[in-house]
This record gives C-alpha cells, structure tokens and sequence, in this order.
C-alpha cells in the first residue's frame, strides 16, 4: 500500500523544497559578498538574492520564499478584515510590538547615556588619581628638602654647640690666665710695696 500525500501537504512540501533549495544554493554561494543580518534590537524584513550570504548574530532568523512570504502576508492582510476579533488581536499585537520596539529604543538611549556618564566618571577619576599622584610627588619632594634642610640645621647645631664649648674652654683659661696674672701682679705688687717700706 503506498501512500499518497494530501493536496494540502503538498502545497506545504513545495514551498519548503524552494526554501530548501535556497539554503543549499546560498550555502554554496557563501564566499561572495556577506551582510550582516542582525540589527541590534530591531526588527527587520529583507531581500536576499542569489548568491547573498547571510550571517547572523542574532538568535533567530526566519527564511521564507517569495511564495510563502505572500501566503503570509495574504493571510495577515485578510485574517484582519474577516474577524473582528481577530483583527483586534493583531491590533493588538502591532501596538505590543510597537511598544516593545519604543521600550528597546529608550533602553538603548539609556544605555548610551549610561556608557557616556561611566566613561566620564572614568576619565575624571584617572585624572583626579593624576592630580593626587602629582601632589603626593610634590609633597614627597617638599619633605626630602624639608628632612635635608633638618640634617643641615642639626649639623649646624652640633657645629655651634662645638664652638661654644670650645669658646668656653677658651674663655675659662683666659679667666685663669687673668686672674693668675692678676694674683701674681698683685703678689708682685704687695712684695714691692714691703720692700719700699722695709
């Protein structure tokens, strides 16, 4: 017993072997010109030809034929006038996506301004840790000058304390000379005086 697909399926089949059929020729065709699929964060709808490689860096892609891109859009465009409801729904959901496109483009603008206030912040701290380093370099210099200029005062110190003590031996022998010479003088001078007397 063979089996015979239904009509259906293979209004399914068909497509899906055209699908099939591009990927092997757009593999094959891989090393002529690539495009970047992927928006950041944005929807998008495009036209790929033969020989187009495609390279995606986003986590889903959807290939569709042109035959299966106008079924798609025939039965989006007829779906919405036949049902209310349904046509609410897409209402709906071209206004969610509306919005979940509006939110990605405000998160992104966040995110710059974000990344501009960090980079900012950034740069002034490198220049704030500059201007310290700069400062603890400078302070550095001003206390070797300060602890040089204390080494020269304490030599200067011990210097004059020397000379002070040498001042004082000094002034201590010509005390004694002085007063030796004044004992012997007078000694000298109370002995000629007796004798004059005498």
């Amino acid at each position: 017993m063979t089996y015979l697909p239904s009509k259906n399926l293979i209004h399914i089949i068909k497509p899906m072997k055209r699908v099939f059929s591009l990927l092997i020729f757009l593999s094959a065709f891989s090393a002529m010109g690539q495009t970047d699929f992927c928006g950041a964060g944005k929807f998008a709808i495009k036209r790929f030809y033969a020989g187009d490689t495609l390279h995606l860096t986003c986590d889903t892609a959807y290939l569709f034929n042109k035959s299966t891109y106008g079924l798609y859009k025939r039965l989006y465009l007829t779906s919405g006038t036949q049902d209310q409801k349904i046509k609410a729904l897409l209402s709906s959901y071209d206004y969610m996506k509306t919005l979940y496109e509006n939110r990605i483009a405000e998160q992104d603008l966040e995110y710059k301004q974000l990344h501009i206030r960090f980079d900012s912040l950034v740069s002034n701290s490198q220049n704030f840790i500059q201007s310290a380093s700069e400062n603890i370099t400078e302070v550095k210099k001003s206390i070797t000058i300060a602890n040089e200029n204390i080494i020269v005062a304490q030599r200067n110190l011990e210097l004059t304390e020397k000379n002070l003590k040498a001042e004082m031996v000094t002034s201590k022998k010509r005390m004694l000379q002085w007063g030796i010479g004044g004992f012997t003088l007078g000694v000298a001078t109370t002995a000629i005086l007796i004798l004059a007397i005498n």
